[in-house]
């Protein structure tokens, strides 16, 4: 290398230091870019340099150097067009010579000549069509720019030594490129991160429902989050409740306290807990919450869940409302046939299992179409709920008066003996022949009482098959104007 090439060389080097410290000491790639263009405009003495970056599926130039070559800032191409240039230009080495870039450019601006040698040069020299090319890609090979120069017509083509001072420039600019666009990346990222997690903060501390998130900790399950609605729940106050113990903000007053029951979600025994749990607040007061419990991704090194709380309490009281509903006669709100077949059953087994007795009563009211006929339904709907009042004071607390249909009401008593059920026969009767005051006069109404014992030997529907029998036996063999009979 010559005297000449040596200080070509070492000009080159001093401009690429130049450039990389001028990379370095920033976060815009706009300054290293321009910097690259104006060294590469001196060194290989072009008329102008021009930088292309890749900004979505545009091609647009950024930075250049030469005699008024900044009225192309801001200009686009289609980088489909430039993909198409690069496959079409000759190769030298890292660069392509593009003889004629017009079809792939819509603005293209150059030294027109009629003599197509000046337009399209030689081998040896420029033409007023040519270009220069270095295509900047990443890493990945993804075309993320490009560097384009030109010298008027005639001039000498770049040596091997000039193209590769371009290559190492251009090489330095795809770096500079990636770097940035590396950066805006890592900013978006952040930006999305923080646009993320404040939704999610919106979102929790908005919600409608309670959430609680817990972190586990040496001490055990600590509360690290704690929203709106799940502090008025709660009962607590939303601020100053970190580090708090998960047993100490959730107190379950039935079962095991939450922490145990939370354990198989942190060891992964498994991913969901879902259990309604009577919980208690500060104040005492206590309220049923269905509770939804999930673990968090490990942050950190420390396992975190997140806990949904939703009272519950008015489900569960209306739960139990059509629950009783369902077991109870609507009129009279005594136990309905259900409920005396039921309670029929375990008492024929309990009567087999441990020896003892019980019996069956069967009441039926006397002409009790009568009170329909001659006084009206609803008279009769109030004579029945009188009537029913009166069965559910005169029984022990451990039987079972219940309607069995229309007028007939049955008494499941146990343990009791047959004597026993003679008395419970008579005192029902007493109370049931009482007059019922309605409008102003006073009624009166007959009963009759079947009774048969359970021993445990025959099976509940026999049993009340009996006492049904023993009643109108009954019935059929009352002389006028007896109130009632029991057998």
């Amino acid at each position: 290398m010559g005297i000449a090439g040596m200080g070509l060389a070492a000009d080159s080097m001093r401009r690429l230091r130049d450039t990389l410290a001028t990379s370095s000491s920033t976060t815009d790639s706009l300054p290293a870019l321009q910097e690259i263009c104006d060294a590469v405009h001196e060194l290989l003495n072009c008329d102008f340099v021009v930088m292309h970056t890749v900004h979505r599926d545009l091609m647009e130039v950024t930075a250049c150097s030469g005699e008024d070559a900044q009225r192309l800032v801001g200009h686009t191409t289609s980088v489909g067009r430039w993909n198409q240039l690069l496959e079409t230009g000759e190769t030298w080495g890292q660069l392509r010579l593009c003889r004629d870039p017009r079809p792939f450019f819509d603005h293209m601006v150059y030294e027109h000549h009629d003599d197509s040698h000046l337009l399209l040069g030689d081998e040896s020299h420029w033409g007023s069509l040519n270009r220069l090319v270095a295509p900047l890609r990443s890493p990945d090979g993804i075309l993320v720019g490009a560097l384009s120069l030109a010298a008027h017509a005639g001039a000498e083509l770049p040596s091997e030594v000039l193209r590769t001072i371009a290559e190492l420039f251009t090489a330095q600019a795809a770096i500079a490129i990636y770097q940035q666009r590396l950066r805006d990346r890592a900013a978006e990222d952040r930006l999305a991160l923080r646009l993320s997690e404040e939704r999610f903060r919106l979102a929790f501390d908005n919600a409608p429902v309670g959430i609680v998130e817990f972190s586990q900790v040496d001490q055990g399950l600590i509360m690290t989050r704690i929203n709106r609605a799940a502090a008025t729940l709660l009962g607590v106050p939303q601020i100053d409740m970190s580090a708090r113990v998960v047993d100490d903000v959730m107190v379950v007053t039935e079962g095991e306290p939450l922490s145990q029951q939370l354990r198989s979600l942190l060891s992964e025994d498994q991913r969901l807990l879902r259990k309604e749990l009577r919980l208690r607040r500060p104040d005492g007061a206590e309220f049923w919450g269905l509770v939804h419990a999930a673990p968090l991704p490990d942050v950190a090194g420390r396992s975190s869940l997140l806990c949904q709380i939703t009272d519950v309490t008015e489900e569960k009281s209306q739960a139990v409302r059509l629950t009783q509903q369902a077991r109870r006669d609507p009129l009279t709100g005594l136990p309905n046939r259900v409920v005396v077949l039921n309670r029929l059953d375990a008492v024929v087994a309990a009567a087999a299992a441990d020896g003892h007795t019980g019996c069956v009563l069967f009441a039926d009211l006397n002409d009790f179409k009568q009170v329909n006929d001659e006084q009206g339904h609803l008279v009769g709907d109030e004579v029945l709920k009188e009537l029913a009042g009166r069965l559910d004071q005169v029984v022990r607390k451990t039987d079972t008066v219940g309607r069995f249909g229309g007028d007939e009401f049955v008494i499941v008593a146990y343990p009791l003996t047959l004597d026993e059920a003679a008395e419970l026969s008579n005192r029902v009767h007493n109370v049931l022949a009482e007059p019922i005051a309605i409008s102003g006069s006073a009624l009166r109404v007959r009963v009759t009482i079947g009774v048969a014992e359970i021993t445990g030997e025959v099976p509940a529907g026999e049993v009340l098959r009996q006492a049904d029998q023993n009643m109108y036996s009954l019935r059929s063999r009352a002389r006028p104007g007896v109130s009632g009979e029991t057998g």
